[in-house]
């Protein structure tokens, strides 16, 4: 069922009446550098805005001289949802003609894809492919951690193994004696993600090379390896491990599109090694497959929501079963809610609309399918999620008991991770399903109110709530989370909510809390480690944001004030923007709370507002968090 028209957060921001409008975009004389590498637009002044913001010099470096990239910024992708081009005076010159490019909605063949690998790594790495980048002890180091870091989150790997493989490696005079793509993978996704977390030099002892980072080095030697006739002629279990590792690794670093490629050949891989219907009971990798397998079914849906792509692979396809829970019970419980949420969503899309259904009746009747199908996600929470964290759900505490997180270092670490994953992702998954019902009153205010409909669009904000105010209460507390790319992306989702809640119901009772955990939001993103540069672009972004929304909304606030006013209007004064701590139930919203503010606004003054969100984003930069398709208009 198609209720609305999908479009990404640039449209949503711009405005409902207004979204197929192109705003004129001014060229500047030369971007700083700052401005360049993270694909904002730069004012060209001396210092730039944006520079000062972040005190940080404002570098403009000779136009034969780039500045260095990080590897957010090392593409081969050349989708629109990934591009962003900085504006100049300079012309460029035409790209030679790719007979590869060319894509079938949205979907990239597998000989495109190897094409843009190969463009992805076109220039000359910072050491020869065979070269050691770690000692042998590094090396057995960084595996040590990985077992305890990374292997629980996702246990794709055979231990025994990886370290006979890793023995492998070495000459008797302790020097690499040949590259194995499996260790270059783990490697590589290892420091990636102990560099995101600041904790490389402590725990491995790397300094930061001028030669170009290590994770990358490894990881380019896996990709160079997999991509070989043989790992499509010959699939195996090891290849396909690396597959979902280098899938892991692009996810971290905010490459979502050739993330949702890599696991798509590694979704016809595992097909083809009969994965998706299990591995015989008496074969020892019996279940070491089926966490792979849906391990990839994972990751599959999860680059599929980030990107608007289709799901690779539906339920009624596989027949193998879940991993057991006696053994990685965390993975178990992620892959369980994944495929709950697939239930659902293909229970929505099997929906369909008589021809004579106005929108209002599609949104109803597409509201009243969600409720009944959402119990699936509910029995999820009940059963394993409460089972899981053995405390309230930080959405239910509405007493501000928060000891639990104040008590965590009497808690094992992994303990409180998983916890608190678990229950992010759960928010996520909720918010992805409900987003879709938050609506916009157009420029003559003529609100169609849909009770169901603003239903689902309030748990989308109290489900947003929730997840900003539980990562920034955890990551205030204790450092478990740093460095996790996901809660990152789940924090990212959630602030989307919240901006377009606030734009959509800019003087609802709800939106001082909206817009304080915005706030909440923003201090996530400036904490983190300045190298997580998908964390340092959203802080930028979410800075202009909250300024931007701000204006606009004290604008329309200035034109009520200036109308006589009547006991409602002081009212609603009364909800202060700044003040976030006014008690309010949103667990059981009404139309009423949502849209009693249209009837007291100066329709001039909304004509305003609605040009102004229609230009408040013009240069929205295509963050590294994939184009959101989730919203809709109504």
């Amino acid at each position: 069922m198609r209720l609305a028209s999908r479009i990404s957060p640039v449209d949503i921001l711009y405005g409902c009446q207004s979204s197929q409008r192109n705003p004129k975009r001014h060229k500047v004389a030369r971007a700083c550098n700052y401005c360049r590498q993270h694909r904002v637009r730069c004012d060209a002044e001396s210092p730039c805005s944006r520079c000062v913001a972040n005190n940080i010099e404002c570098v403009v470096s000779s136009p034969n001289h780039r500045p260095p990239e990080s590897p957010q910024t090392l593409q081969g992708d050349s989708s629109s949802t990934q591009e962003t081009a900085v504006p100049s005076t300079r012309s460029p010159t035409p790209p030679p003609p790719n007979p590869t490019s060319s894509k079938t909605e949205g979907m990239d063949s597998t000989v495109g894809f190897m094409s843009k690998i190969s463009a992805f790594y076109d220039s000359p790495p910072p050491y020869p492919a065979s070269a050691t980048v770690l000692s042998k002890s590094q090396v057995i180091h960084v595996l040590n951690i990985y077992w305890t870091r990374c292997h629980p989150l996702a246990p794709i790997l055979d231990r025994d193994r990886v370290d006979a493989l890793c023995q492998s490696l070495w000459a008797a005079d302790g020097s690499e004696q040949q590259s194995i793509p499996l260790i270059d993978g783990t490697i590589a996704l290892c420091l990636n993600g102990l560099d995101n977390a600041g904790l490389n030099r402590r725990l491995v002892g790397l300094m930061h090379w001028d030669q170009g980072d290590p994770s990358l080095a490894y990881f380019r030697r896996c990709v160079t390896a997999t991509s070989q006739y043989a790992a499509f002629a010959e699939p195996s279990l090891d290849r396909l491990q690396c597959y979902v590792l280098m899938t892991l690794y692009l996810l971290n670093v905010g490459e979502h599109q050739p993330a949702y490629n890599m696991i798509g050949l590694a979704l016809r891989i595992a097909q083809a090694l009969n994965l998706h219907h299990g591995l015989p009971e008496a074969d020892p990798d019996a279940n070491l497959g089926r966490r792979v397998w849906w391990t990839i079914l994972h990751l599959n849906f999860r680059c599929a929501r980030l990107l608007g792509r289709p799901v690779g692979v539906q339920l009624a396809e596989t027949t193998c079963p879940l991993p057991p829970t006696t053994e990685f019970t965390y993975h178990t419980r992620v892959v369980s809610l994944t495929k709950a949420t697939l239930a659902v969503t293909e229970a929505l899309s099997r929906h369909t609309t008589l021809p004579h259904e106005d929108r209002i009746t599609q949104v109803e009747s597409r509201a009243s399918l969600l409720s009944a199908e959402v119990y699936r996600i509910w029995e999820w929470r009940d059963q394993q999620l409460r089972q899981a964290i053995r405390r309230p759900l930080h959405i239910d505490n509405k007493g501000g008991a928060y000891d639990w997180i104040y008590s965590a270092a009497d808690t094992t670490p992994s303990e409180v991770l998983h916890g608190v994953l678990l229950e992010l992702q759960y928010y996520d998954e909720v918010i992805g399903l409900h987003r879709s019902f938050i609506c916009f009153p157009n420029k003559q205010l003529i609100t169609q109110r849909n009770p169901k409909g603003d239903t689902h669009a309030t748990v989308a904000l109290h489900h947003a709530i929730a997840t900003v105010d539980l990562g920034h209460r955890v990551m205030s507390t204790t450092d478990v989370l740093f460095g996790r790319s996901e809660v990152y992306q789940w924090q990212w989702n959630a602030l989307l909510t919240l901006f377009g809640f606030l734009l959509g119901y800019p003087l609802c009772e709800f939106a001082p809390r909206a817009r304080h955990h915005a706030q909440l939001a923003l201090e996530l993103f400036q904490a983190a480690d300045p190298r997580n540069m998908v964390a340092v672009r959203a802080a930028a972004v979410a800075r202009s944001l909250c300024a931007k929304v701000d204006c606009l909304v004290k604008m329309l606030k200035r034109s009520e004030s200036n109308e006589s006013a009547s006991p409602c209007v002081e009212k609603q004064n009364v909800n202060k923007w700044e003040e976030a701590n006014i008690p309010v139930d949103i667990s059981h919203p009404s139309s009423d709370a949502l849209w009693a503010w249209t009837d007291l606004t100066n329709p001039d003054a909304w004509s305003a507002y609605s040009d102004g969100v229609t230009g408040v984003l013009a240069d929205f930069p295509n963050l590294p968090f994939g184009n959101d398709t989730f919203f809709s208009q109504c």
